[in-house]
């Protein structure tokens, strides 16, 4: 998968995700042939749409979306695990999985109810219809909403090198981590958010705030990263699942 080849190319900072046309993506091909998924046993059964959104999930690189117009079914759900999403308040979004007999796929389960709330997912889900991008109950999907679709790619683009230029890109990265993957309880966020700081401080960015001086990261996770990353423990969705692999947290 291409955001995986991304993820370790040292020379991609970051990532801007958009469609082709008027429209971003009208959702799943309904023609596509799943008999063959009928077949396989349950416990092997990997949606593609997951499969994306778990790539943007892991992603190092900040992955924006410029969603250049019309957005709905797997268009949408496939891209809430990206970093950033900008929007154009004249283009209409949705997750019409209850008018078309289906369920919600790519991991969003997970994504949206964290998003929008629980009763804003079930009223987008049992509803099914498209609401445009400054709707309330769309409120904490879109990072930014612009006035004209024509503005949104424009606009991801400067924002991607703004990121590239002025920001610590693992830094980033294990803040959105520590969002994703935070912990149940106030006292294990502290447990978990003390030793990832720790091991950040006295970095180019805080030296160069008391040196006056425009830092310059170069810091990469799979030399940098805090003794403590990753502390969560990593499930193997490649295969069929055996539980998860306790060995990998630090934690």
């Amino acid at each position: 998968m291409v955001l995986q080849q991304i993820d370790v190319d040292s020379r991609v900072k970051c990532v801007v995700l958009t469609g082709a046309g008027k429209a971003f993506c009208s959702g799943i091909d309904l023609n596509l042939d799943a008999a063959a998924g009928k077949q396989m046993p349950v416990a092997d059964l990997r949606d593609i749409g997951g499969r994306l959104a778990l790539a943007m999930y892991n992603c190092r690189k900040t992955v924006i979306v410029a969603y250049n117009g019309l957005s709905v079914g797997i268009g949408m759900t496939s891209t809430l695990a990206a970093g950033i999403r900008i929007a154009s308040s004249k283009s209409v979004f949705g997750f019409p999985f209850s008018r078309i007999g289906l369920t919600m796929e790519s991991a969003s389960s997970f994504f949206l109810p964290r998003m929008v709330g629980h009763s804003n997912a079930t009223y987008l889900l049992t509803t099914g219809k498209t609401y445009h991008a400054d709707s309330k109950v769309l409120d904490g999907i879109f990072a930014e909403v612009l006035a004209e679709p024509e503005d949104v790619l424009p606009r991801a683009l400067e924002l991607a090198c703004e990121i590239t230029k002025e920001v610590s890109l693992m830094a980033a990265y294990l803040n959105r981590q520590l969002i994703w993957r935070g912990a149940g309880t106030a006292e294990e966020a502290h447990l978990v958010d003390s030793p990832i700081l720790f091991d950040m401080f006295g970095g180019r960015g805080e030296t160069g705030v008391f040196k006056k001086e425009k830092p310059k990261f170069i810091d990469e996770v799979e030399n940098d990263a805090p003794r403590a990353y990753p502390w969560w423990t990593e499930l193997n969705v490649d295969l069929k699942p055996k539980g998860a692999r306790q060995a990998d947290s630090k934690l």
